[in-house]
């Protein structure tokens, strides 16, 4: 009895196979939808990307002069390349320099939803951009991390 039990699973796991493999698999599918919802939430007002595009004149910190109506920034006489998101988050830091800068606020100005507590993904944007900066993500001198708070960009940048 148990050689036919066998028999039947290794022609079922067969006409599985047959079926996936020319694309007649009828299985049913359970969707998961997750954290689907929390990332599509659009906010009301406008965001920060607006102000940067709407601003004029360069900010100068010392090191780094950053030009938010041609939405470039130069260290230490370099030009910098930065995505969209990389440069909102710049100007924000900017803005506010020597002050910390709490992840709410980040998130509400740059993407227009509240910050849950679990979304590191601007805690990649700052990695990335310390990086383009010439930044130490080990010991930081220009964007420093503020536990459990915030960011905050030092005033007086060092030029290398």
């Amino acid at each position: 009895m148990p050689q036919a039990n066998q028999k039947e699973n290794v022609q079922t796991a067969r006409r599985t196979l047959s079926a996936m493999q020319t694309g007649l698999n009828r299985q049913p599918v359970t969707p998961r939808f997750g954290r689907v919802g929390n990332p599509l939430r659009i906010g009301n007002g406008p965001t920060h990307t607006d102000h940067a595009k709407q601003a004029t004149g360069t900010l100068d910190l010392g090191g780094l002069i950053i030009d938010p109506g041609k939405r470039r920034a130069v260290i230490g006489g370099r030009e910098i390349y930065l995505t969209s998101a990389e440069f909102d988050l710049l100007w924000l830091l900017a803005q506010h320099r020597g002050e910390v800068v709490h992840r709410d606020r980040i998130f509400a100005e740059l993407r227009g939803i509240e910050y849950n507590g679990l979304d590191r993904s601007m805690d990649l944007r700052v990695a990335r951009l310390r990086k383009k900066l010439g930044d130490n993500g080990q010991a930081p001198r220009t964007i420093k991390s503020i536990r459990s708070i915030g960011y905050l960009l030092v005033t007086d940048l060092p030029v290398e």
